[in-house]
Parts: structure tokens; sequence; C-alpha cells
């Protein structure tokens, strides 16, 4: 920017003196040039009246002319501070000035302001200077005299040289005046900027705020018309800085300033501003332009509106609804955030992105807070709607990225409804909502990530889409009461502390799990049945801490697989080696026939039943079954191995018995009886016969016949006249064992005297 000498002033100065009644106007203009430029500078900057942090997430730099030459630099808004405007000082000389009439500076002739014809004032309110020192001081001898009027302690214009700005000048600053009792101008020097507003009434003021966008002031509305893009007061840039340190223009701040007659109080009209009203034409608003206008509490936007840019509307605190008009396309970051009390929004299906904080921190002081989201919308970015009072949520079926936090630390937030078209979800987006009772999630999304619902401690109950993979670190820690959830089949990863700290009393860890997470379950007290499947490796440290009432584990596998599983420290809940256990294991099982099969000479498969850890006959598609020794008379075995989503072997055996014979016949003896039988020599090695007085066979005797060829066998020394019970089986010896073949019918005898 081009230096300014002391007796140049920018037509932001001169809208400085909007409030002037009968005071002539070059009297104001040159009290300003009267070496006080560098402090009006200085309380235009804070006249914005933003909060330091304002701009925080933004690296943002303004330029500020110094009338001295110099340029001030502030970095994120922080290093310029509002300063008390006038000093006591300067004020105490202006006090005298308004005693006397008179000016210490020079004065300032229309045509100084003016310029010459066809030229415009509006460039930014410079007049340059002449560095002809002679110059200076030919117009030194030109002064006009401030003292002409001393009755009234103030200089009167002369209204001729007024007339004489041309009309396209005249907009540029209007300026309405109104007679002033000395006595009341006199008492507004002791009100602060507020009180000046009340004390002195209605003003105007007017400007350019864009390229080709012009601004308007009075009575509380600011009127912004033209076409393109708002931007604020172009003495005022504010600048995006990216990775390389390039600087980017997006847009200007700091509005026009009102102040006292006698130029010794001055405020921004963002701080008295209560209506905007954006015509048709405007198209854009760019970054910060209507930041902190704490007064604000209605806006109109014209339907020609495209964008709204970055912090637009931040801490606009008194704006009670935002409707955005339908052709808008993006809103930018932070752009309504820290509306204490905003309680309505409406944002329509033309917007794309809602950029990140947009309304961050809005509607904290009402009880409730309703937004409207159209279906069109794309993108909710990060911290979107973050800590607000929102208490339901519909998120239409058109976006597919909510960003992380996006609704974090809504503490009203009860029922939150998502779209289908959502395909991802940030980090913490519902984190913190401590009212939310029932979310239904898009069916599209793959991953919970992390934090989603952390310390959303109403929520009893979530159900997961099926095509989750995996669900992050904390995604459901701290949520009190969720009672009841079903992890989706594919899910193949659960991170640390995923659901610590709830009450749900069954969990099924998903075949494709291999690793559960650092205190993935730690402290949930309810938790009382886990199922794992045969697949997994590692239970990390804590991943159980704290679940004291489980009382069963069921392990897809089989126990020398789970003796495999590496369980880190802290997890004595699943351990039933642990002291004083009364944990119960379940595993895969597999049963036979208990009773032997009978040899033919064919090999022999028994039959097998598998069953799961909780006693589900399994399919025979996850298992096969090998046979060994199944022909001959023997012990065979069947080993079961499990495949799929099951794990381990498990070997049984069962027995093949030799043929059974039976009784041909048995004739009574003295004292004895004579028995015959079949011959039965295949897988033979001999027979058993046994007899007893008692049909049942109680207490009997047994005699055992050596060779497979013997058919008889004779008894005697018994009782006479006795009645005995006899009956017969094959047996044969393999690998030092008997094998007995079933018992034949018993035939009765009575033996002869």
């Amino acid at each position: 920017m081009k230096k300014r000498g002391k007796l140049q002033v920018s037509i932001s100065c001169l809208l400085s003196a909007a409030l002037l009644t009968t005071t002539p106007f070059m009297t104001g203009a040159a009290v300003y040039g009267q070496g006080m430029e560098e402090e009006f500078v200085s309380d235009l900057v804070a006249g914005s009246d933003q909060d330091e942090n304002d701009f925080s997430d933004s690296s943002i730099t303004t330029d500020v002319t110094d009338t001295s030459g110099g340029v001030q630099t502030a970095e994120n808004n922080s290093e310029i501070n509002r300063s008390e405007y006038p000093s006591d000082e300067k004020a105490d000389e202006k006090t005298d000035e308004a005693k006397t009439g008179e000016t210490k500076s020079d004065d300032i002739s229309i045509s100084d302001i003016q310029g010459e014809p066809g030229t415009d004032p509006r460039n930014k309110g410079a007049i340059e200077e002449d560095s002809n020192e002679a110059n200076s001081t030919e117009e030194d001898s030109n002064k006009v005299d401030s003292n002409k009027s001393a009755s009234n302690g103030v200089a009167e214009a002369d209204s001729s040289s007024i007339e004489e700005i041309p009309e396209e000048q005249s907009d540029t600053l209007s300026l309405e005046s109104e007679s002033e009792d000395p006595a009341t101008a006199k008492e507004a020097e002791n009100l602060d900027s507020g009180e000046a507003a009340v004390a002195y009434g209605s003003f105007s003021n007017a400007g350019v705020c864009g390229d080709n966008t012009r601004w308007t002031w009075k009575n509380g509305t600011l009127t912004i018309s033209g076409t393109g893009s708002v931007k604020g007061n172009p003495d005022h840039p504010v600048y995006q800085i990216d990775a390389n340190g390039n600087k980017t223009e997006t847009g200007w701040y700091g509005w026009g300033f009102g102040g006292s007659e006698d130029g010794t109080m001055g405020y921004s009209i963002s701080s008295y501003t209560t209506s905007i009203v954006i015509e048709e034409g405007v198209t854009g608003l760019a970054d910060g332009v209507f930041n902190n206008f704490s007064a604000l509490t209605s806006v109109s936007m014209t339907k020609s509106l495209r964008s709204i840019g970055n912090y637009a509307f931040s801490d606009c605190i008194a704006l009670p609804s935002v409707t955005i008009p339908e052709g808008v396309t993006e809103i930018g970051e932070c752009a309504f955030s820290s509306m204490d009390n905003l309680s309505f929004v409406k944002i329509p299906g033309t917007v794309k992105t809602i950029g990140k904080n947009a309304f961050g921190g809005a509607g904290y002081k009402v009880s409730k807070l309703t937004v409207i989201l159209e279906k069109g919308i794309t993108t909710i970015g990060d911290n979107a709607f973050a800590a607000t009072n929102i208490c339901e949520l519909n998120i239409p079926d058109s976006v597919k990225t909510i960003g992380e936090g996006a609704f974090r630390g809504n503490s009203k937030l009860r029922k939150v409804t998502m779209g289908d078209s959502v395909t991802k979800i940030g980090a913490r987006a519902f984190a913190a909502c401590e009212e939310l009772t029932s979310i239904r999630l898009s069916n599209n999304i793959t991953e919970i990530p992390e934090s989603m619902l952390y310390v959303c401690s109403k929520i009893t109950k979530v159900t997961l889409p099926a095509k989750i993979k995996s669900i992050g670190k904390a995604a459901f820690c701290h949520c009190e009461n969720l009672t009841e959830i079903t992890i989706p089949s594919g899910v193949t990863e659960i991170g640390e502390t995923a659901f610590a700290s709830t009450k749900i009393r069954s969990v099924v860890i998903p075949d494709g799990v291999k690793v559960i997470g650092e205190g993935a379950f730690d402290f949930c007290k309810e938790l009382e049945k886990v199922t794992f499947p045969a697949g997994i490796t590692d239970i990390k440290a804590a991943a159980f801490e704290g679940c004291k009432k489980i009382k069963h584990v069921y392990y897809s596998g089989t126990p020398k697989k789970w003796a495999a599983v590496k369980i880190y420290g802290w997890n004595d809940p699943i351990r039933n080696d642990s002291f004083g256990s009364s944990l119960k294991m379940h595993y895969v099982s597999v049963t036979m026939p208990v009773s032997g099969i009978v040899y033919n000479g064919a090999a022999k498969k028994s039959a097998i039943t598998v069953k799961d850890p909780a006693g589900k006959v399994i399919s025979s598609r996850y298992y096969t079954v090998t046979w060994k020794n199944n022909k001959n008379v023997g012990t065979a075995s069947a080993t079961v191995t499990l495949k799929g989503k099951y794990a381990g072997t498990i070997t049984k055996t069962f027995k093949i018995v030799p043929k059974a014979t039976a009784l041909s016949g048995v004739s009574a003896l003295s004292k004895g009886f004579k028995v015959n039988w079949k011959a039965q020599t295949a897988q033979t090695t001999g027979y058993q016969v046994q007899y007893s007085v008692n049909k049942n066979f109680k207490s009997p005797v047994t005699k055992t016949v050596a060779s497979c060829k013997t058919r008889t066998l004779t008894v005697k020394k018994l009782s006479a006249g006795k009645r005995y019970y006899v009956r017969i089986r094959t047996y044969r010896t393999a690998g030092g064992k008997k094998y007995y073949s079933a018992w034949s019918k018993a035939k009765a005898v009575t033996t002869r005297k």
C-alpha cells in the first residue's frame, strides 16, 4: 500500500464522523488528521469486535494501513487489540478544541477529499500526498479556517463546497446531520461507545464492501447490494496462508464506524447492527464478513447467493434462526459457529458441503435447536454441529460423509436416523451425546469409527449393519446402559476398549477376529457368557478385566487349541485355571454309538455327531472324518478334523466285535447239563458259556471254551432237581484285548437226580 500523509484521510475515516450534526464536515476531518489517525486505525481493527480465537482454525493475516507509512500485521487476529479511543491525553486536547473552536491540525478542503474530477474516493479512501514540500506549503497557505463559528464552538463548512461533491461520490459517504445542544455533546464525551449510540440515536453509513458490492447502514439495518461477493472493508484484507507460506486474500473485515459529533468517540457498526439484508445479485459472502455482529437478530439472504465463507456469521450471539436460501452450494468453516441463541437452522439440498465446525457451539443457550437438512447435501464436515442442542436428527439419504465429531457433545440429542447413502462416519461423530437412546446407522458403512458413541450413557441397544468389518477404539466405551449388541459375522477387528464399561450380558466374537484389543470388554460387569471363534490367536491385556460374572466360555475348537491361544495379563475371568474359578469351558464335541459294531468282513463307519460349544449339531461341511482299523474285530478309530469357522481335531474310537452264535440245545444230566451251539469261526477265538439259577443271570458262572471249533460243553456237579438258565457268546483276542459278541438268548434246563 502507498504511504499516507498525516493530512490524508481515508473514506473509512470519514465514515467515522457519521453522527455529525451541525458540525462542519471539515472540522471532523481535520480532527482525524491531527496526529490521531494511528489510534483510529487501531480502533478500526478492534472495532470488528472479534474474539481472539474466532479465527483460530485458519491461518489468517490482516494488513492495516498505518498513516505513518507502516503496516500492522496480525496473525490469527490475536496481536491487534482494541485501544481506548481516544486516549486521555488526546481526549483532553479535543475537549479544549471543542471549547475554543480551534484545531491544531491543518484543515482539509473538500477538493482534497473529493480528488480530481472523475476520480473515485472509494479507492480505499486514500488521497495521495504530494511529496513536494513546496506544494505542501502551498496547501497550508490555503487552509480553510476552522474557527468561523466561535459562538457555537465549532466551525461551519461552506455549503456550496459540499454541494460540489459529485453524486457518484456522495453515495460513498452518506451523512445525516441533526442539531444538538452543546451540553448534550459534552455529556456524551463521558459515555462509552454503546451508550453513545443511544445518546445520539440513529445514524447512517455507506461504503464499498466488494469489487461490485456496496453497503449502507441505517437505524440498525445493514443492507448489501450490487453483484458478486461481499468482502467487507477493503482497508482490512483477510489472508489465508498455506503450508508454503503463500498468502491468498479471502476477504475483508471491519465495517464503518459511527461516532460522536466532535469525533472523540468511535465504535464499529457490527456492535449495533440488528438486521442484515442481502439483496438480489450478491453471490458470495467472504471469510469473516459478518463475524461478531453481536446485536444481530435477523438475516435475510437472497436466492442469488451461492457461497458462505469461513466465519461469515460466527459469534453472532443474538441471532435466533438461519435459513440458507436455495442455490447456496457451500457453507464454509465456522460460518455460523458460536451463535449462542440459535434455535432454528434450515439447509437446502443445493448445499453440497457443510464446512468444518460450521455450526459448532451454536444454540447452547437455548433449550432446543431444530436442524432441517434437506436431501441433496453430501458432506457434513468435522465438528459441523458439535456442542449444540439438537434434540432429534434426520440425516437425509444423500449424505455420503459425516465428519469427525460432526454431532459430538449434543447433550440433548435423543434420536438419530441416518440414510443408507452414508458410507463413512468420522471418529467421535456422536460422542458424548448423553441423552441419545436411539440411532439408526446406514447399512452401507463398513466400519464403526473410533469413539463413535463414546459416553452415550443412555443408549441400550445398537444394531450394527451387516457390512461392518471393524469396530474402532472406544467405539461404545462408557455406554453404561448398553445391554444388547450383535457383532456382525464379517467383523475382523475389535479395537481397544471398544465395549469397555457397558452392560452387555453376552457376546459372540465373530469367526474372522484373530486379536481382541486391550481392554475391549474391560469392566463389563454384567457379562456372563463369551463365545470365541476357533481362529482367535491373541486376547490382549485386560480385555476382560473386571468381568466377574462370566460363568461360561464357549470356544469353537478343542481344548488343545484353546490352550494354544495367547491370553495376556488381567484376563482371569476367562481362564479356567484361575484360582477359585467356577468357569465352565465349552468346546466342540463329537459323539459315536456306545455299543460295538459287528464284524461282517466289510469296513465299518460308525455314525458320528459333531456339535458346537453350545450343543448345536454342526453341518458335515465343517469337518472331515478319517477312519482307521475299521474292518476286523478290534478297536477302530475315527478322527474328526474341524474346518471353516471351527478348528482342531477330535479322535474317537469304537469296537468291532465278532459275530455272535446261538445255542442249538441244552439237555439235562444227573446233577448237570450238556450245551450245544453253532460253530462261529470267522474273526473268533473261542466262546464263553454262562449259567445261573437266576434268569437275570445274577451271580452267574462263566466257562470259557478256547477253540472256535468246539461245539459242545458238559457241566457237572450241580444240585439235583435245580433249574438253570444258560447262554453263550463268542470272543476274539486282538492286541492283547478280548472283544466279545453279544449274548445269545438264554435257555432253561432242570438237572436230574
